[in-house]
């Protein structure tokens, strides 16, 4: 599979990953649980250059929740974050929002949906989808308000607003957006332990400030 991919053969190696799982599918041994994550996790992509994108999705589904343990943290966060992009990534190439929010509500998938949602989000703000972006937004901040992501989502919905000349709901978005400043915020609260993050929600929550006081100056 490896030589395939090197080739760029990607066909091809999607079928010998294939083959390597069912291969692995019969063996035992102590290594066996990780030789099925490394074989998953390249089944994954030759799946996505490919175009077949609901075998991509399940292989790299698999990744999130593996049976392995991995000898470093920083491995599995790295995979972690790889299956998110390549979900992320098929859900933008299917192009069917409804799919998209229903994926993301699956118990599975529910860890990760903010992170998934984001890196579709950000995809479809960089094409001419205001739409449906402005969809896709508003459904994570509804079922995911508390998210680490949430600041970066309402950022980005405010900017297709404030593009799309949605005046009201610019404003409204960035008053949500500023709500999560407070001390006492739900959103503060959840992620008090986690500096960066807090870090960058405020430096976008302050900019929020000063965009609504300079609209509040604009109306009177």
């Amino acid at each position: 599979g490896n030589a395939y991919i090197g080739q760029r053969d990607y066909a091809q190696a999607l079928k010998a990953y294939q083959n390597a799982g069912n291969v692995l599918s019969r063996v035992q041994g102590p290594e066996v649980a990780y030789e099925k994550l490394r074989v998953n996790y390249r089944l994954a992509w030759a799946a996505y250059r490919t175009a077949d994108l609901n075998q991509a999705l399940a292989a790299a589904q698999n990744l999130l929740h593996p049976e392995a343990d991995f000898k470093r943290i920083s491995m599995q966060k790295r995979m972690t974050q790889d299956a998110c992009d390549l979900i992320a990534d098929t859900l933008f190439e299917q192009d069917t929002p409804e799919k998209t929010k229903d994926y993301l509500q699956k118990d599975l998938l529910r860890p990760f949906a903010s992170t998934i949602g984001l890196h579709v989000l950000s995809r479809l703000a960089s094409h001419p989808t205001p739409a449906a972006s402005i969809d896709l937004a508003e459904f994570l901040l509804e079922q995911y308000p508390a998210a680490k992501e949430a600041p970066e989502i309402a950022t980005i919905l405010a900017d297709v607003y404030r593009g799309n000349r949605q005046e009201a709901k610019y404003v409204a978005t960035l008053e949500r957006l500023s709500l999560m400043l407070p001390r006492s915020s739900v959103w503060r609260v959840r992620h008090k332990n986690e500096p960066n993050v807090l870090a960058s929600m405020e430096s976008k929550a302050l900019n929020a400030n000063q965009l609504l006081a300079g609209k509040f100056y604009e109306y009177g």
